[in-house]
C-alpha cells in the first residue's frame, strides 16, 4: 500500500473547496509581509490531514496572489521521529518510511503543484537534502548547546512537547512520558535549525497552515538567545475557511 493515497483526479487546476486566510503573522510588526513577499517557503507535514489537495490548493491560491516563488519543504526525515513515537518503529525502520513518505509526497503531489506554473515559481526541497548542508551541522549544534543552558527555552518546548502528548492522552503518569517529550524536542530542535539554514539562504517568510509554540516565541524575541535567523524569521500561520 502506498504510504500517502492522494487522489488528485477529481480536481481541475487551482479548483478547491477551501479558502486559505491569515490567522496571524509572527511578530505582529510584520504584518505587512502577509500581503506580499519575493519568496516564501510553505512547510510540509507528512501524514497530516492539513495537506491533502483541495487544501494544498487553496494554500497555492494564497500565496500566488502575494508571491511568484515557493520553496515547498518536505518533512520527510524529521517526520521519522514522528513515526517512532505514534506507531513505535524502529529508529532505522522509522528513517527508511520517512524518506519513502516524502517520496511519495513529491510523486503524487507534483501534478497539482505544477498546475500553478503560470502563477508560481515552485520547487520541492527535502528536510533531508537540508541536513546534509554544512550550515545544518552548525545550527543543530548551536541549538542543542542552547537548550542545554538555556532553562526557559527548554521550559518552552518542553511545554509545547507536552500539549502534543496530551493531545494522544499521554500524561507525566506515564512510565514513557519523559522519553517522549524528550524526543520531541529532539524534533523540534532539528526542525529549527533546518528553518535556520533556509532563512541563511534568504526565504524569510515561512507560510504553514498551524501554529507553532516557541518558534513563534522567538520570532517575537522572547527567547533572545536563539539563533537570529530563526528570530528573523517572519511566520504566516494559515487557516482555511
Amino acid at each position: 500500500m502506498s504510504a500517502l493515497q492522494y487522489d488528485i483526479s477529481d480536481k481541475t487546476p487551482h479548483s478547491t473547496s477551501y479558502k486559505a486566510r491569515v490567522d496571524r503573522v509572527s511578530p505582529k510588526q510584520r504584518r505587512e509581509d502577509a500581503n506580499a513577499f519575493l519568496a516564501c517557503f510553505l512547510g510540509i507535514s507528512l501524514g497530516n490531514s492539513k495537506f491533502n489537495p483541495p487544501k494544498i490548493s487553496a494554500i497555492l491560491n494564497w500565496i500566488s496572489r502575494r508571491s511568484r516563488n515557493c520553496t515547498v519543504l518536505v518533512g520527510d526525515s524529521i517526520h521519522r521521529i514522528t513515526l517512532e513515537l505514534s506507531q513505535g518503529l524502529h529508529p532505522d525502520d522509522a528513517y527508511e518510511r520517512a524518506i519513502h513518505m516524502g517520496n511519495d509526497f513529491v510523486e503524487k503531489l507534483n501534478p497539482l503543484f505544477a498546475s500553478y506554473n503560470d502563477k508560481l515559481n515552485f520547487r520541492f526541497l527535502k528536510c533531508s537534502e537540508v541536513q546534509e548542508w554544512p550550515s545544518y551541522k552548525n545550527h543543530y549544534d548551536q541549538l542543542c548547546n542552547l537548550v542545554n543552558n538555556d532553562r526557559r527555552l527548554l521550559a518552552s518546548l518542553e511545554t509545547f512537547s507536552a500539549s502534543y502528548h496530551k493531545r494522544r492522552n499521554i500524561t507525566p503518569k506515564d512510565v514513557a512520558y519523559r522519553c517522549l517529550v524528550d524526543r520531541s524536542i529532539d524534533y523540534f530542535i532539528e526542525e529549527f535549525a533546518i528553518f535556520a539554514c533556509l532563512k541563511e539562504r534568504g526565504l524569510s517568510v515561512f507560510i504553514y497552515p498551524g501554529t507553532f509554540g516557541t518558534l513563534t516565541e522567538i520570532v517575537n524575541g522572547e527567547h533572545p538567545k536563539a539563533p537570529q535567523a530563526l528570530r528573523n524569521l517572519t511566520i504566516i500561520s494559515l487557516k482555511f475557511a
